[in-house]
């Protein structure tokens, strides 16, 4: 690892500047100012990923981790996974190095940075391990805005567990609106259910997630108003392509 500088800090943590990259894992967060926006109150968590035997994961507060009190600064740590299924007695030494990428001279741990940013780890407990995991995580600049209209034909006289919309498009990507007229899981028999799923799951790349904010409404045709609408923001991804309501509106309304 070719170091070019070498320095301690006030709180005792060794900084340096290297031109090797993360051995374990990157994290590369693309239109940095937009997911700062999303992130602020509780951070982004990455996926896991393995070194020295164990899970971790990166998580980074854009605007600082405002439970410790932390403005105007990047907090970034490494936190181990899967704690909960380890004995009490349990306790592991490890010696690990967080890197944060400058693109204006392609070393790291320098904050002159435009709006894409790359975290980096390396963890070595007993062994090293060279993986060359990552993931990216992005967002639209100018996010797909779509209303879609469902009509429903004698919904009394529907017999069937579930229906689905025809497909309709939004980012990139095709989708339906998914109808249990009588109720699904905890809705079974008392509510109407409604979900948003993928049209064609696989059209999600393997390891991709997509996040998407929706909301949805059932119209009053009596006042010519929505009657109910419920809205969320959720992951779809090819093992989790949908989600929805068990209990969107009681049937007796």
């Amino acid at each position: 690892m070719a170091n070019l500088k070498l320095e301690k800090d006030v709180s005792g943590v060794l900084r340096s500047i290297t031109d090797s990259p993360p051995t374990h894992f990157s994290l590369e967060i693309q239109f940095f100012s937009l997911i700062a926006e999303k992130y602020s109150e509780d951070g982004y968590e990455s996926n896991e990923f393995e070194a020295g035997g164990y899970k971790w994961k990166l998580v980074f507060h854009p605007n600082g981790n405002k439970k410790r009190n932390v403005k105007d600064h990047i907090s970034h740590y490494l936190v181990m996974d899967g704690v909960d299924s380890l004995d009490s007695s349990w306790e592991v030494y490890i010696d690990f190095r967080l890197f944060l990428l400058d693109q204006n001279k392609g070393n790291y741990l320098v904050f002159e940075v435009d709006d894409t940013c790359v975290f980096g780890a390396e963890v070595f407990v007993c062994k090293e391990r060279r993986t060359g995991k990552g993931e990216c995580l992005t967002r639209m600049k100018n996010a797909s805005v779509c209303k879609h209209v469902w009509k429903v034909e004698k919904f009394s006289s529907l017999g069937a567990q579930a229906y689905q919309s025809e497909p309709f498009a939004s980012g990139d990507y095709n989708w339906k609106i998914q109808l249990h007229p009588k109720g699904n899981g905890n809705g079974k028999g008392s509510h109407l259910s409604l979900f948003l799923v993928a049209a064609r799951p696989m059209t999600i790349p393997p390891g991709s997630k997509l996040f998407v904010e929706l909301k949805f409404h059932i119209l009053d045709q009596i006042h010519q108003q929505h009657h109910s609408s419920r809205g969320a923001k959720h992951w779809f991804w090819a093992d989790w392509p949908g989600w929805g309501s068990d209990k969107f509106i009681e049937l007796e309304n």
